[in-house]
């Protein structure tokens, strides 16, 4: 028997989903605005459309991955786990007016509630509260939000 899925309103979705869009513009903006900042306006104008271009395969690559990881997740939490659990994938919440946070999976159950993030990263990582740090070579080094799969930003 499979766990039985429960699926969110997609109002607040669509909102987060605006939201994250309008935020990964910002981000492209900004970088746009880095390169007018330190190269020579006769060659930005080159720079610019490419370093555009290079930065949206990337933000496609990293959301495909990470959606590809929650999707396989989703589909073991569900085929792992019976009838008498709830599972809710891709879950948007609002905790505070204008306020939007994400999660990938709650499963509720006999033992209780169980939030779940997923990561479709490589590598070894570490968290404490909202600092991720991953590991390259020797080092921690602190993830920032350019390294983060795209749609995982809370407190928006």
């Amino acid at each position: 028997m499979l766990a039985r899925i429960v699926r969110q309103d997609e109002t607040i979705r669509r909102e987060f989903q605006q939201r994250i869009l309008a935020k990964v513009q910002q981000e492209k903006d900004s970088m746009k605005q880095r390169i007018d900042d330190n190269v020579p306006s006769f060659i930005s104008w080159a720079i610019k459309p490419l370093a555009g271009l290079a930065f949206d395969i990337q933000r496609d690559k990293d959301s495909n991955k990470g959606a590809g990881g929650e999707f396989n997740v989703g589909i073991h939490l569900r085929l792992a786990l019976s009838n008498d659990w709830v599972l809710m994938n891709d879950v948007v919440v609002e905790p505070e007016p204008e306020i939007f946070a994400q999660t990938d999976h709650i499963a509720i159950g006999p033992p209780g509630m169980f939030v779940i993030e997923t990561k479709a990263w490589d590598g070894a990582f570490t968290v404490y509260k909202n600092r991720w740090k991953r590991k390259e070579g020797s080092k921690w080094v602190p993830c920032h939000p350019a390294t983060a799969p795209p749609g995982k930003t809370t407190g928006m």
